[in-house]
C-alpha cells in the first residue's frame, strides 16, 4: 500500500478532477450505495457484491442477516445451509466458503467476528491484514477501510475504471482491474476520495455504462473518449477551417465552432486562457492547440498544421504602441514605425501567421481607440501592411456594436476584415458587409442586463459555487436565456467576491444606474468613498437592469465597484459576466477568480462571432451545416 510508483497528477489535471467532483456531486449528491458501517458488514456484503448484479447481493446480504442473527452463528453453520441462501445470487459456494473462513479466522484472530480492535491501526497494517483474507481484493479491502472506519482511500469497481480510463485518467480499463486500482489509489487528492468514489460509482451505473449515454454526460467535455469521437466527426468530407491566434479563452472560437467550422490549429499564451479552450472545445486535437509565447512556435508549425487550406484566420493580437499621443507622423516618440514598435511585436506575428497559412480571410480584432490613434496613421500603417503581404489583403473597416446582434451589453469593437487579393475581393466584402447589417436588423430592441442574468441563482456576497444547479424560471422567458442556458442543469462559475461593510452599506445605498458622486450628493455619505472626491466620482456604479450593460472588461476584477449588481448590493459574478458577453452556462472558466474575469473581459463575445462566422460561411461556401445555431434574440418564447 505505497503511493511512491504512482505518477503525480499535474496541476491542469488536479483542477479538472475538481471540477469534475463539483459537477458529480451537484449530480448525484453523494449517495448512498447501500454500504454498511459495522466493518464485518461491509467485508460480507463486498464479498457478497463481487461478479453479482447489485439487487442480487442486497437481496442475499438481507438474506443472511434474517437467517443468521449474528455472524458467530453463520461461522458455524454448515456449508450448505448457506449456500441455499445464496443460491438466487449465483457463485453461492464460491462465496459460501469464503464467508465462513474469513468469519472463523476473525473469531480466531479476536476472540470473535468482530473487526473493532483493528480501529486504530494504521492505514498499511489495516491493509495488510484484511487483503491476508481469503479472496480479500485491494478494492474490498478499501470499500471496508473507507466506509465502515473512514479512511482516506479509494476503492475502484468496474464501473469506476470505466469511467475513469474514458476520462483519462487511468491508462488501465475494467479488464486490468488490479492495475487500474493500483493507478487509481493514490492519485486523487484525499479529501475527494469519497465524495469521487460514491459519484464516479453512480456515473458509471447511470451514465458511463459499457455503451455509454454520451449525450446525457454532464462531464463529458473532460472525457478523452467523448473528445476522441468529437475528432473524428465529419472526417475527410470538405468542411472550412479556421485558426485563431491570440485565442484567449475561445469566444471567437466559440463562435466559430458553432456555425460550423474545424478549428485548425488555436494559440496562445495564457495558460489559463487555453486550459479554458481546450476544456470547452472537445473537437480541437491536443497536437493543434499551441501553448505558450508564439514567438518561439517556428513557422514550418503552421504551415504544417495548415496543410489542409485554412479559410479564415482571426485574432485579437495587443497593439499597445497606438496609445501613444503625438505629431501627425507614423513613427512614435521612439523613433519606431507601428510595425516595428517594440510593443506590437505581437502584432507582427499575427502578420507572420497570415502569411504562412495564407487564408481566404483574415480577421482581426481590436479596441475603437486604434481608429483615432496618431490621427488614424497607425490604422494606414496596418492596411498598408496587410497590402504589403504576399499575396497582398483587401482590408475592409468595421466598426461593431455588441447590442445591436441581439448582446445585452454596450461594446464597441473594430474588426479589420481582409480578403486575399483579386479581382473579387471588393465584391466579397460588400456582400459580407451587406449580411452583418440584416444580422443586426435582427438584434433590435437591445437585450436589457436583467433579461439576460434573472435566472441565475440569486446568491449575495461571498456566496456560490464553481458548479450550481441551475435555477427553472417559471413563466415566460426571453431567446437569449434559452440560448445561453441551453437546458444546462448547471451553472459554472457563479461565485460572488466578498465585501467589506463599508462598501455593502455604498452598494445597498445606491439605486440603479446611479454612481459614487450620488453618494456623495443625493446621500451625503463621502466618508462611503474610497477614492478621492474630486475625480473619479464614477468608480463605483450600480448596473441598470433595463438596458444593457456596460462594456465587461479584462480588469473587472478589480473594477468590480464598476459592476454592482442592480437588485442584490454585490459585485457581479463570473458566471453574470459571462452571460452579458453571450457565454452559455456549460463554457467552464478555469483558473483563479481574476482570471477568470480577465479572460472574459477579453473575449470577442460568442454570439457575435457567430454572426460574423455565418456571414463569411455563406460566401465562402462548404457542405456542413452550423452544429447548433443562434437565432433572433429578443423575442420572447414560452
Amino acid at each position: 500500500m505505497t503511493e511512491r510508483a504512482v505518477p503525480k497528477p499535474s496541476q491542469l489535471a488536479l483542477r479538472r478532477i475538481r471540477v469534475v467532483d463539483e459537477i458529480l456531486r451537484n449530480l448525484y449528491l453523494n449517495p448512498n450505495h447501500g454500504n454498511k458501517q459495522d466493518p464485518v458488514d461491509e467485508l460480507v456484503y463486498i464479498v457478497l457484491s463481487q461478479r453479482t448484479r447489485r439487487a442480487a447481493y442486497e437481496r442475499a446480504f438481507e438474506a443472511l442477516k434474517q437467517n443468521y442473527p449474528s455472524w458467530e452463528l453463520l461461522a458455524v453453520a454448515p456449508p450448505e445451509e448457506i449456500e441455499n441462501i445464496l443460491r438466487p445470487a449465483g457463485m453461492s459456494r464460491v462465496k459460501a466458503k469464503t464467508l465462513k473462513t474469513i468469519l472463523v479466522r476473525l473469531s480466531q484472530d479476536f476472540g470473535r467476528v468482530t473487526l473493532d480492535p483493528v480501529r486504530k491501526w494504521s492505514n498499511d497494517k489495516l491493509f495488510r491484514y484484511l487483503t491476508s483474507l481469503p479472496r480479500v481484493s485491494t478494492k474490498t479491502a478499501f470499500c471496508v477501510m473507507m466506509y465502515s472506519m473512514g479512511r482516506k482511500v479509494f476503492p475502484a469497481d468496474a464501473n469506476i475504471i470505466r469511467v475513469c480510463h474514458r476520462l483519462g485518467i487511468t491508462r488501465f480499463g475494467p479488464s486490468e482491474h488490479k492495475r487500474a486500482q493500483q493507478e487509481l489509489s493514490w492519485i486523487f487528492p484525499e479529501r475527494l476520495r469519497y465524495s469521487l468514489h460514491v459519484n464516479l460509482l453512480s456515473h458509471g451505473r447511470h451514465i458511463c455504462r459499457p455503451i455509454p449515454k454520451c449525450d446525457r454526460c454532464e462531464i463529458r467535455n473532460f472525457c478523452e473518449y467523448f473528445r476522441r469521437s468529437q475528432r473524428k466527426r465529419n472526417g475527410g468530407r470538405r468542411i472550412l477551417r479556421v485558426a485563431d491566434v491570440f485565442s484567449g479563452a475561445g469566444g471567437m472560437t466559440n463562435g466559430f465552432v458553432r456555425a460550423g467550422f474545424r478549428v485548425a490549429f488555436v494559440a496562445d499564451g495564457d495558460p489559463n486562457a487555453i486550459d479554458t479552450l481546450e476544456v470547452n472545445h472537445p473537437s480541437i486535437s491536443a497536437e493543434r492547440i499551441l501553448r505558450g509565447d508564439i514567438r518561439s512556435v517556428p513557422s514550418e508549425r503552421f504551415r504544417r498544421l495548415s496543410l489542409r487550406a485554412v479559410d479564415v484566420v482571426v485574432g485579437g493580437p495587443p497593439c499597445q504602441g497606438f496609445s501613444i499621443a503625438g505629431a501627425r507622423t507614423r513613427t512614435n516618440v521612439n523613433g519606431c514605425t507601428f510595425k516595428d514598435d517594440p510593443r506590437n511585436e505581437l502584432y507582427r506575428e499575427f502578420l507572420r501567421v497570415v502569411s504562412v497559412v495564407k487564408p481566404k480571410v483574415v480577421l482581426m480584432e481590436n479596441v475603437p481607440g486604434i481608429l483615432s490613434a496618431r490621427d488614424g496613421l497607425y490604422v494606414e500603417q496596418i492596411l498598408e501592411d496587410f497590402a504589403g503581404l504576399n499575396p497582398p489583403y483587401v482590408v475592409r473597416i468595421i466598426v461593431v456594436q455588441a447590442s445591436h446582434f441581439g448582446i445585452p451589453q454596450n461594446r464597441r469593437r473594430v474588426f479589420f476584415v481582409g480578403v486575399k487579393g483579386s479581382a473579387t475581393a471588393e465584391g466579397f466584402l460588400d456582400a459580407f458587409m451587406g449580411r452583418l447589417e440584416t444580422f443586426k436588423s435582427l438584434g433590435v430592441p437591445p437585450v436589457s442586463l436583467w433579461s439576460a442574468i434573472e435566472d441565475l441563482p440569486p446568491i449575495q456576497a461571498g456566496q456560490g459555487s464553481e458548479v450550481v444547479r441551475a435555477t427553472p424560471l417559471r413563466g415566460r422567458r426571453t431567446r437569449y436565456r434559452a440560448l445561453v442556458c441551453d437546458g444546462s442543469r448547471f451553472v459554472f462559475n457563479h461565485k460572488a467576491r466578498r465585501h467589506n461593510p463599508r462598501d455593502l452599506e455604498l452598494y445597498g445605498l445606491l439605486k440603479p444606474g446611479e454612481i459614487g458622486w450620488h453618494a456623495i450628493v443625493k446621500y451625503n455619505r463621502p466618508d462611503l468613498m474610497v477614492y478621492r472626491n474630486d475625480m473619479w466620482l464614477d468608480k463605483y456604479r450600480r448596473l441598470r437592469e433595463d438596458e444593457p450593460s456596460p462594456t465587461i472588461v479584462a480588469h473587472l476584477a478589480r473594477m468590480g465597484n464598476m459592476f454592482i449588481h442592480p437588485r442584490i448590493p454585490r459585485g457581479i459574478t463570473v458566471r453574470e459576466a459571462a452571460r452579458v458577453q453571450s457565454f452559455r452556462d456549460d463554457f467552464i472558466f478555469v483558473g483563479t477568480f481574476g482570471r477568470q474575469f480577465r479572460m472574459i473581459g477579453n473575449a470577442v463575445p460568442p454570439l457575435l462571432s457567430f454572426v460574423i462566422a455565418t456571414c463569411l460561411k455563406e460566401l465562402l461556401g462548404t457542405e456542413e451545416a452550423p452544429t447548433r445555431s443562434f437565432k433572433p434574440l429578443n423575442q420572447t418564447a414560452s
